[in-house]
């Protein structure tokens, strides 16, 4: 259970910083 609750939160920091370098944000 912890594990599905750190992997959304690494996914969407990876998901934050992909929209900072990125101009299309796929949040």
């Amino acid at each position: 259970l912890l594990e599905l609750i750190w992997a959304v939160l690494i996914d969407q920091l990876l998901c934050e910083v992909e929209s900072v370098t990125a101009p299309v944000s796929k949040c």
